[in-house]
C-alpha cells in the first residue's frame, strides 16, 4: 500500500534541492568521498585498539601493583601451609604463615609409620619455604585469569575451600626422602614363605624347631612418597601408611602339642586309701610356647624343648594331705562323777582313732558295742520313761552329742539322730544326740572326698571330740537354732520319813527341774573368702519335755 503523500513544505523543497545537487557531483568527487570515509573507519578502529591495550595494561598493572605492594586481599577459605589466610592482605598472610612455620620446615623431622615400623625423615629433607611466593599464589587464585576462570575459582573457594600447593615453593631433598623411605620398603618387600616344623633329637631330650614364615607385602612406594609431600604441603610431620599383607599360615601349636604330649599321672589313693605314686609326663608347655611364638618376629627360628612334666599331685603331697585339716571340734562339759567319768573314758576310747573313708557310715552303737559291767561300764544317770535313772553306761550320750555336733560342722551327712527327752546342760538346744542300746542310735556318713579320722578324749567330766580330714570346701559351717516355744517347769513336793534310805533332808531337791522347749536347728554355710552367708538349711526339729522340780518334805 502506497504511503500517503505528506504536505509539501518549504523545508521539503530545500531537501530536494540539496539532493539534486549531490547527485550532480562528478564521479571523481564520489571516489574521494569514499576514501575519506574509509580512513575514518581505520582511525576509529585504531583508537578502539589503543583503548583496549590501555585497559589491559591498566588491569595488569593493577594486579602487578597488588601483588608486589602486598596489599591485595586473598579470597576466603584459602589455606597455605595449614594456615587459613582467607580474607587477609598478602602482607598479613605472609606474617601468619611465617609464624606457623618458624619451627617446622628445616627444623622439625617427619615420622613415617607403616604397620609397626616407624622411620624418621631428618629436618633437612625439607629445609625451607618461599613464603612470599606461596602467598602470591594464594592471592592469584580467583583474582587472575579470564573472567570465567576467576568466577570458577571463586566458586571453588566459597563452596569447597582451596589449599595452595606449596610443594613448588619448598626446598625438598628428594633423594634423601626416597632413601629413607626405601629402608621401610626393604622390610615390606618380602615374598610369602610358610612356617616349617621339625623335632630334633631323641626322647627324652628332644627339641621342637619352628621356622616362622614371612608374609608378602604390597607397599606402594610412589604413593608413600606422595603422602610425604602432601604432609609437607599441610605443614604436618607425621604420615601413616597402610600396607596390604598376605600372612603365612598360623602355627598349629595345639596339634603339635597333642602329637607329642604324654600326660603325667597324678598320685592317687587306691580303694583302701593307700597312696599310689604318680608318673611324669612328657611334652612342652603349651601356653608358654604360644606366648613365645606370638612374641617372635616373622622369619625367626623358635626352639621349644620337650621335657618331663611332673604330675600336679605327687605321692608325698597326697600323703601329706590326709588328715591335715581340723574339720570340726567340740568340748562338752559336765560335773565330774567317778562312775560317769569311767563311762565317758570308755566311750571316747571306742571311737578315738577310728577312720571313715569316703562313703563309709559310722554307727555309734556299733562302735561302742553293748554297754555292760563286764566291759567295764558303770551305772550313771540317764533318761528313761521320762525319769532320771541310773543305767549301765549312763552319760555316754555326752560323747555321741559332741560327735553329732562335729559331723554337722564338718558338713557331713546325718543319717539317724534323736534328741533327749529333756534339754541337756552340756549341749546347745537341738545339738544333742541320744542313744540307747537296741533302740536309739546315732549314725552319720563321711560324705567328703577324703578319709576322716576321729579323735576323742575325756577328762574329769569333760570330753572333746575332733574330726580330722582334708578340707577342700569353699565354705564353712555354723550351727544355729530357733526356739519355737518354751514350757516353764513347776515345783512338786514329795513327803519322806525322816529316816528315808536316800538320806534326803527337808527342802532337798530330789529331781532337778528342766524347762521344756521346741526348737529347730539350721546348718548355715558361709563363704570362706567373704564370710557371706551362702545357705541356711533346716537340719532337725527337737522337742524337750519340761521336768518339774521335786522337793523333799520330811514327815512331822
Amino acid at each position: 500500500m502506497a504511503k500517503k503523500a505528506g504536505k509539501y513544505t518549504r523545508a521539503r523543497r530545500e531537501e530536494d534541492e540539496i539532493e539534486r545537487s549531490f547527485r550532480s557531483i562528478s564521479p571523481d568527487d564520489n571516489k574521494k568521498k569514499r576514501q575519506r570515509k574509509s580512513h575514518r573507519k581505520l582511525a576509529i578502529f585504531a583508537i578502539c585498539l589503543a583503548l583496549v591495550s590501555i585497559a589491559v595494561a591498566v588491569a595488569a598493572g593493577y594486579v602487578f601493583f597488588s601483588e608486589n605492594n602486598l596489599d591485595g586481599i586473598i579470597l576466603e577459605n584459602i589455606t597455605v601451609a595449614g594456615v587459613d589466610v582467607g580474607g587477609m592482605r598478602q602482607r598479613d598472610a605472609i606474617a601468619a604463615v611465617k609464624a606457623a612455620t618458624a619451627n617446622t620446615y628445616g627444623t622439625k623431622s617427619m615420622t613415617v609409620t607403616v604397620l609397626d615400623t616407624t622411620a624418621e625423615l631428618p629436618a633437612d629433607c625439607c629445609s625451607s619455604l618461599d613464603i612470599q611466593s606461596a602467598v602470591k599464589e594464594a592471592y592469584r587464585f580467583g583474582n587472575s585469569g579470564s573472567q570465567s576462570k576467576r568466577q570458577e575459582q571463586q566458586q571453588i573457594a566459597m563452596t569447597q575451600g582451596y589449599t595452595v600447593d606449596i610443594v613448588p615453593y619448598l626446598t625438598i631433598n628428594e633423594k634423601a626422602i626416597k632413601g629413607a623411605l626405601n629402608k621401610i620398603g626393604q622390610k615390606y618387600s618380602s615374598t610369602l614363605s610358610q612356617t616349617t616344623c621339625e623335632v630334633l633329637g631323641q626322647a627324652p631330650e628332644q627339641t621342637l624347631v619352628i621356622k616362622l614364615g614371612t608374609p608378602e607385602y604390597g607397599l606402594n612406594m610412589d604413593s608413600l612418597y606422595q603422602k610425604v609431600l602432601a604432609a609437607y604441603n599441610e605443614n604436618t610431620f607425621s604420615v601413616k601408611e597402610q600396607c596390604s599383607m598376605i600372612e603365612p599360615d598360623a602355627v598349629d601349636l595345639q596339634t603339635l602339642w597333642e602329637e607329642h604330649y604324654v600326660a603325667p599321672k597324678d598320685a592317687k589313693f587306691n580303694k583302701d586309701f593307700q597312696v599310689v605314686g604318680g608318673k611324669n609326663g612328657y611334652g612342652f608347655n603349651l601356653k608358654k610356647a604360644q606366648k613365645t611364638i606370638k612374641d617372635a618376629p616373622y622369619g625367626a627360628t623358635v626352639k621349644i624343648p620337650l621335657t618331663a612334666i611332673a604330675p600336679k599331685v605327687t605321692a608325698k603331697e597326697l600323703k601329706a594331705s590326709l588328715y591335715r585339716d581340723k574339720l570340726a571340734t567340740y568340748t562338752a562339759r559336765h560335773d565330774s562323777d567317778a562312775d560317769r567319768d569311767v563311762n565317758l573314758s570308755l566311750a571316747c576310747k571306742a571311737i578315738d582313732g577310728k577312720v571313715l573313708y569316703p562313703g563309709e557310715m559310722l554307727s555309734y552303737n556299733e562302735a561302742l558295742g553293748e554297754r555292760t559291767e563286764s566291759r567295764g561300764y558303770r551305772p550313771g544317770e540317764s533318761y528313761a520313761g521320762g525319769e532320771v535313772v541310773k543305767t549301765i553306761g549312763g552319760g555316754i550320750c555326752q560323747v555321741s552329742s559332741a560327735l553329732y555336733h562335729c559331723a554337722m560342722v564338718a558338713d557331713l551327712e546325718i543319717l539317724l539322730r534323736d534328741c533327749h527327752g529333756y534339754a541337756t546342760s552340756y549341749m546347745p538346744l537341738g545339738m544333742d544326740a541320744t542313744v540307747s542300746w537296741g533302740t536309739l542310735d546315732f549314725r552319720f556318713r563321711n560324705s567328703s572326698n577324703y578319709p576322716i579320722r576321729i579323735e576323742a578324749t575325756a577328762d574329769k567330766g569333760d570330753i572333746t571330740v575332733t574330726l580330722y580330714g582334708t578340707d577342700d570346701k569353699d565354705h564353712y559351717v555354723k550351727m544355729e537354732y530357733e526356739t519355737l516355744s518354751t514350757t516353764e517347769y513347776g515345783t512338786t513336793y514329795k513327803t519322806l520319813p525322816a529316816d528315808n534310805k536316800e538320806g534326803y533332808k527337808d527342802g532337798d531337791t530330789m529331781v532337778e527341774p528342766s524347762t521344756g522347749y521346741s526348737v529347730k536347728t539350721y546348718r548355715c554355710r558361709y563363704d570362706k573368702k567373704t564370710d557371706e552367708l551362702i545357705s541356711k538349711d533346716f537340719e532337725a526339729s527337737s522337742v524337750y519335755c519340761k521336768r518339774d522340780a521335786v522337793i523333799c518334805k520330811i514327815e512331822e
